[in-house]
């Protein structure tokens, strides 16, 4: 695991100077503090951040090839790099290392950019050819680990985080206008945008090749999520088998690991899953750590954490996190994110991380269990939908919308109702965060007047119908799993995850994410994921025999915080950082419609927590990396 980054001048008589690439490479020292390395040739540079995981003294990077034709800079592991090395060897390829990293060089030798096609992993890296003089970037296929890049007529930088850029001396640090548009209503910059004009993030699945003299960079997919069937015949029992046995192997080839390791526990059946397929692997005690509230409420998933640890006698560890904790965090938080994204979860995984790196160097981790599986109770809709459509439009426009239309706002069912018979491309923005974000008419309320004609050009849905385009004739259920896979997954989730563990220097390993196992349960019709009473059915049914009961049957809890209750508490600290900021009085928004939100959500008159802590997130980032530079 590692940070990486690199810069390529157009002109090939421009040399790359050493004290830039450092500079660089300092910004993200956070990602790999055990070693560092560096590679010029002549108008390339590269550069790497090494947190050492396996072969530990072998391993330094850059790697290169016998005649330093083929050279690599590489963030991730490959957890099938035993079986391709054996491969590699019988077809004449010497290694010199027992590290990952080198299997990348020989395996770009032998097949090139379709290397990819052979990885199991997690990865982000740049292959530089001496010979051809190209320059391959390449990302995994679910977004584990990101890469960002950007292109001008003089230079092109990459990199594991955005940071690295903003020591180079001819990069401008400028506000992507669409990129905010959107931020406001995901609560995170859907790719292949950032926040930073120019600054593209290079999608899950995607590789970039670039030659001398090229125009543009054009990202080339290798992989996306079908949702073919393979087997029309497959039953349940044979799929619940099927996941059970290839969980296990992806937990097991995640364990591969010279140094200490444990396991995120949330206290739902991902993360209990994880932790179960871990004490059946490995002989040593397996370290948990979970997070827990002073607030009681469905945020605090302690005492579910506890019944799994004791189920497994694990070296359970609760890592209390409080109000004071939050908001010193919070500016940290912000920082090692790089961009916005307003997930308040991101503070309390950050505090686990930095108390779990006293005793470990990689967390396995559930994430991605309820994309895949089915697991969001708003996935629900596609099922109640599918039957509701079979009432007459007339009843249904004329009396049954009318009639939920007089309900309080909040109630629940009253949006939903609206839903029915709406595309699900012009409704559903995430499943985590349906409607958590502003509307378009939200925005056009909270911009200031000249903002708001400016901003009109750009509409959220419009990211949602260009996401499913590929997905025409998916089912409903599978053109929602696909837009949170594509985007709340990668986009938010996953790369909330990577920056919040590498700012701790912690290796975060997710074996849900295991393509083959993504790859089943894509196949898999969605009656086996969800009806209109369970969710996750066959993920659960895969451990029924594994799993304490009481875990198995809980509701879905998403990883939450409680966010609401801390607005409305101690004045509020946030609501003062939010309020106080200068980033939000430079003509953008009306301060009247923030005070409002604010005061709704005081009076508990509604939920607004998560607009409120939208627009704090965006205030504080733009102090830290617009204003405070």
């Amino acid at each position: 695991m590692c940070g990486i980054c690199g810069i390529v001048y157009q002109d090939p008589q421009r040399p790359v100077d050493i004290r830039v690439l450092q500079d660089m490479s300092r910004r993200i020292a956070h990602r790999g503090p055990d070693d560092e390395g560096f590679y010029i040739h002549r108008n390339i540079g590269l550069a790497v951040k090494r947190l050492s995981i396996i072969d530990i003294a072998g391993g330094h990077q850059p790697m290169i090839n016998e005649d330093e034709s083929v050279v690599v800079v590489f963030n991730g592991e490959i957890y099938n790099y035993v079986i391709i090395r054996k491969d590699l060897e019988a077809r004449g390829h010497v290694f010199r290392t027992r590290c990952d990293t080198e299997v990348l060089v020989h395996l770009y030798e032998e097949y090139g950019r379709q290397m990819v096609d052979q990885l199991n992993g997690m990865f982000a890296f740049a292959i530089y050819d001496r010979k051809l003089r190209r320059l391959l970037l390449a990302r995994d296929r679910l977004g584990i680990k990101p890469l960002y890049y950007i292109k001008t007529n003089e230079w092109i930088l990459f990199g594991s985080e955005i940071k690295s850029f903003l020591t180079f001396p001819e990069f401008n640090r400028e506000l992507d206008l669409e990129a905010l548009h959107h931020y406001l209503t995901f609560r995170f910059v859907p790719a292949p945008m950032t926040i930073f004009k120019g600054v593209k993030k290079l999608p899950p699945g995607f590789f970039i090749e670039y030659l001398p003299g090229q125009e543009y960079l054009n990202p080339v997919p290798y992989w996306d999520l079908k949702f073919v069937r393979g087997d029309k015949d497959f039953s349940v029992a044979q799929s619940t088998e099927a996941v059970r046995d290839l969980f296990h192997e992806a937990v097991k080839i995640r364990l591969m690991s010279e140094v200490p390791l444990g396991a995120m526990l949330s206290g739902g059946v991902d993360s209990s899953a994880v932790v179960s397929s871990m004490k059946k692997t490995t002989q040593q005690p397996v370290s948990t750590f979970t997070i827990a509230y002073e607030e009681e409420g469905p945020h605090n998933e302690g005492v579910f954490a506890k019944i799994t640890a004791e189920a497994f006698q694990t070296d359970h560890h609760e890592i209390l996190v409080r109000l004071d904790d939050f908001i010193k965090n919070l500016e940290r938080m912000i920082y090692f994110m790089d961009e916005p994204v307003a997930d308040p979860a991101a503070i309390p995984i950050y505090d686990l991380c930095r108390f779990s790196k006293e005793y470990v160097t990689v967390l396995l981790s559930g994430v991605g269990g309820d994309e895949l599986f089915g697991g969001y109770d708003v996935y629900k809709e596609a099922i109640y939908s599918a039957y509701l459509r079979y009432i007459p439009r007339f009843p249904w426009d004329n009396i049954i919308v009318p009639l939920f239309g007089l309900m309080p706002e909040g109630m629940a069912g009253k949006n939903f109702v609206r839903r029915v018979h709406q595309p699900v491309e012009d409704v559903f923005l995430g499943s985590s965060i349906i409607y958590g974000g502003f509307s378009e008419k939200e925005k056009t309320n909270l911009y200031s007047d000249d903002f708001a004609e400016q901003q009109s050009v750009f509409n959220s849905h419009n990211i949602v119908r260009q996401t499913l385009e590929r997905m025409s004739q998916a089912s409903t259920l599978h053109k929602m799993i696909y837009v949170d896979t594509r985007h709340w997954l990668a986009d938010s989730h996953l790369i909330m995850m990577d920056k919040m563990s590498m700012a701790n220097s912690i290796e975060l390993r997710a074996p849900i994410l295991d393509h083959r196992l993504v790859e089943l349960a894509a196949a898999m019709p969605e009656k086996f994921k969800v009806n209109l009473f369970k969710s996750k059915i066959v993920f659960r049914n895969a451990f029924k025999p594994e799993i304490p009961e009481s875990i198995l049957t809980r509701s879905k809890r998403g990883f939450s915080t409680p966010i609401n209750l801390w607005l409305k508490r101690s004045g509020s600290e946030m609501s003062e950082i939010l309020m106080n900021q200068r980033g939000l009085a430079k003509g953008l928004f009306k301060k009247n419609e923030i005070e409002k939100l604010l005061d709704k959500h005081k009076q508990g008159r509604a939920d607004f927590s998560a607009h409120i802590f939208t627009l704090l997130v965006l205030s504080l980032w733009s102090a830290t990396f617009l204003e405070n530079h």
